[in-house]
């Protein structure tokens, strides 16, 4: 026990526990024009289209912090995934949150 070193430790418990995370493969369907289309994101897509509307949100409102960002993807998570906002189009995550924002903080709907 001599040897013992609790960053070892650690680091041996979190490589553990991020190799038992599953992963989603994703879906496709052959659409209407034969072609085979996307149904379903991969795990690694969802989180890389979240990544970029954190990124948008931060460039375009430095104010926020990280936790007004994850409320607002909470929020709009099925928004992102189902086609309602491209994630990837700055000007609709814009809008979508200028919604958001509108809603939930305009004085009219605070306290509701």
């Amino acid at each position: 026990m001599d040897n013992f070193s609790i960053q070892k430790f650690f680091k041996d418990q979190y490589l553990a526990e991020a190799e038992a995370i599953p992963t989603s493969p994703g879906e496709m369907e052959r659409g209407d024009d034969g072609k085979m289309h996307n149904v379903k994101a991969s795990n690694a897509e969802r989180k890389m289209a979240l990544r970029n509307v954190i990124d948008v949100l931060g460039k375009h409102y430095p104010e926020l912090t990280v936790d007004d960002k994850l409320d607002f993807i909470t929020a709009h998570a099925k928004d992102f995934f189902n086609g309602n906002v491209d994630p990837y189009n700055e000007e609709e995550i814009k809008d979508e949150y200028q919604e958001y924002f509108t809603f939930n903080f305009s004085p009219m709907n605070v306290g509701l």
